[in-house]
């Protein structure tokens, strides 16, 4: 059991083109960045790669709570985190 498996799961609304706004659920992902550090981003198998939000979190291990601390880009293969 992950200690990261009962996280509350980020929820945003998606408007992809002809199907019209809907609610998705998505997978935080541990993603070792550019700068050495582990922080979480948001996957989906459902949502196109271009619809899903760049927003980095970390967890907070007190509350079990993901907190958003900026967002990423990805420039060849790498992740570079942007506060």
């Amino acid at each position: 059991m992950s200690k990261y498996e009962n996280i509350t799961k980020p929820k945003f609304w998606i408007c992809r083109p002809y199907e019209g706004p809907e609610e998705f659920e998505f997978d935080l992902v541990s993603i070792i960045f550019s700068d050495k550090v582990e922080r979480f981003i948001c996957k989906s198998n459902i949502v196109p790669h271009d619809y899903i939000p760049k927003i980095v979190y970390t967890i907070d291990e007190m509350t079990g709570f993901c907190c958003e601390v900026g967002s990423y880009k990805k420039e060849n293969g790498e992740y570079t985190f942007m506060p």
